[in-house]
């Protein structure tokens, strides 16, 4: 069993359903024709991405906002339903792939994961993970490519401000003067809730054992060090268990002893579904893939091809129905592998010329059409769940494939075009203030201070950046930062053009180091050519035309539709009964 394939069945099962609508209250607040959306459907959708304090008291006007937002939505869909853009072969596809994934997960939920973490153990799960607790930061952060001196280093340094920390230094001033987070030095900290069960383990278990106003030790993450200081802890109001209950089983797989038992059963699961359908690999497909991509590997390296090409063009097309895997009632073929990493495989698509990365997606492939299809036979396609999530995602994306072929297909901006628009709006198409910036990058801050005290005392400035500079790439140039606008190395660039020219600041944050620079020109705001905004000319113009063609969709739809929304209905949406 290769590790690829089981860490993908692995996230299937803790799937967290986003955006899943329950109808769990009759009452309508709004109508379209036959079509209703309910009260407690309503309530589901609001709480999606909302902390649920708030949701004690929505003004009228914030419900208004978002029932018409769903209207819209719902408008377009059933818009795109009457047109029959649901029978369009690119979204038809991605239904089937959405349906299939669905089904396979579902049964793996059942057959696994409502199996193995009990509904007890679910509830006392949701229960403890209403605590949170506020905290405070200071990171220290390290790099892939830091040495591990450098490493052992950032972590000595973690040690010295927790023992200043022990010896009673504010958390407050040690947090702006040593942490390598900007967001934490601006705002002391970053003060956050943490709720149980949202970070490591080993992160909550450090968190919730610590009383208010106490601090933790150096916390080794992936990221480096963190120190933690606890504001305040808290019982946090949940969204009701029903709402999040894939995201509760995620959180639970994860952990000990649920994810050692999971991983067995998935193993010994996946198995038997091979065994009872007599999967079986095609070794004659297997050789032939192998050798064609032998053969692309060879004319890379001799460079008869390049390496960002299409890396299965050597396939002929009469050949992409061998089948490179079989089983009862199905098979998978070599151009459905093809199709499916073209279409996933993201912008770096794996190398099908490396052995075990081939073998990896096309036995992942496979295994997940063999368990779609198991799926299938045992009658997944209409469980009520599964259903759910396919009405959702029919919601979700049919009003976006109407939008596509409605408004964004529709605009096509020329050249003349874009000329008129940015002949109307020239004013807003400029060049922003800009300083020629020479800076000394310096890692530890008591040094970058003494620096930034002797440049400012007069010593010469270059010669302060050939001992001190520590930016790779400004060594040759004599720490020739270069032109910087407002934001540009954030608060860098920001504080360069409020200088005038010759003046020196700092220290300066940037991501954990310290600046001290030196203005060597100027160059104020003036307005582009259309030669310099082009691009942005064709966006904003696109843009605009696409806002005016959406705005007539709209008109046109609630013409033919006439939604209705009931405001006493929506009155009693909050706050949500007990």
């Amino acid at each position: 069993m290769n590790h690829r394939w089981f860490s993908v069945v692995l996230v299937s099962v803790g799937l967290v359903t986003t955006g899943c609508e329950k109808l769990t209250d009759p009452l309508t607040v709004a109508r379209i024709g036959n079509v209703r959306i309910t009260l407690g459907e309503f309530r589901d959708h609001y709480r999606i991405g909302r902390d649920p304090e708030a949701l004690r008291a929505v003004p009228m006007e914030s419900r208004r906002t978002h029932l018409e937002r769903m209207l819209e939505a719902r408008l377009k869909y059933l818009e795109a339903k009457r047109l029959g853009l649901d029978q369009d072969s690119l979204y038809a596809l991605r239904f089937r792939e959405v349906r299939d994934r669905a089904v396979m997960e579902e049964m793996m939920r059942e057959k696994i994961l409502y199996r193995l973490i009990p509904e007890r153990d679910v509830r006392q799960w949701y229960k403890y993970s209403g605590t949170a607790v506020k905290v405070k930061t200071i990171s220290f952060y390290t790099g892939e490519r830091d040495r591990p001196k450098e490493v052992l280093a950032k972590g000595a340094l973690a040690w010295q401000v927790y023992d200043r920390l022990r010896r009673g230094e504010p958390f407050d001033s040690l947090v702006v003067r040593y942490s390598d987070d900007p967001g934490e030095r601006k705002s002391a900290g970053n003060p956050r809730w943490i709720r149980w069960g949202s970070a490591s383990p080993q992160l909550c278990r450090e968190l919730f054992a610590l009383e208010k106003g106490r601090f933790s030790r150096p916390i080794r993450s992936e990221s480096g060090f963190a120190i933690y200081q606890i504001v305040e802890k808290n019982r946090v109001e949940e969204q009701p268990l029903r709402l999040i209950r894939f995201e509760v089983l995620s959180q639970m797989r994860n952990v000990s002893p649920y994810r050692e038992r999971i991983d067995a059963e998935v193993e010994r699961f996946i198995q038997q579904v091979a065994s009872l359908y007599h999967y079986k690999e095609d070794e004659f497909a297997w050789n032939y893939l192998s050798g064609l991509m032998k053969i692309r590997k060879a004319a890379m390296m001799s460079g008869q091809v390049t390496e960002g090409s299409d890396q299965f063009e050597i396939v002929p097309l009469d050949h992409y129905r061998h089948a490179l895997c079989r089983w009862d009632g199905d098979s998978l073929t070599i151009g459905e592998v093809i199709d499916y990493v073209r279409r996933n495989g993201g912008r770096t698509p794996p190398d099908f010329t490396d052995e075990k990365t081939r073998r990896s997606w096309i036995e992942g492939i496979a295994r997940r059409k063999l368990l779609s299809h198991h799926a299938y036979q045992l009658g997944y396609a209409t469980d009520p769940e599964v259903l759910e999530q396919l009405r959702n995602y029919e919601l979700r994306v049919l009003p976006t494939v109407l939008e596509n072929r409605l408004v964004r297909e529709k605009v096509d901006i020329t050249e003349e075009q874009a000329r008129q628009f940015f002949e109307s709006h020239r004013d807003q198409f400029k060049l922003p203030a800009a300083r020629l910036v020479r800076e000394i990058l310096i890692g530890n801050y008591d040094v970058a201070e003494e620096v930034a005290r002797r440049a400012k005392a007069g010593e010469d400035f270059v010669k302060l950046v050939r001992e001190f500079n520590e930016r790779r790439s400004t060594k040759d140039s004599d720490g020739l930062l270069g032109w910087l606008s407002e934001g540009a190395f954030g608060e860098l660039g920001t504080q360069a053009v409020r200088m005038r020219k010759g003046e020196i600041a700092g220290p300066i944050p940037v991501g954990n180091k310290w600046s001290v620079i030196r203005i060597e020109d100027e160059q104020p705001e003036r307005l582009k050519t259309f030669e310099e905004a082009r691009t942005q000319v064709m966006d904003r113009a696109r843009a605009d035309a696409q806002l005016r063609l959406a705005r007539e969709l709209s008109e046109n739809l609630r013409k033919r539709y006439r939604p209705v929304i009931y405001e006493r209905a929506l009155a009693r949406a909050f706050p949500l009964p007990k």
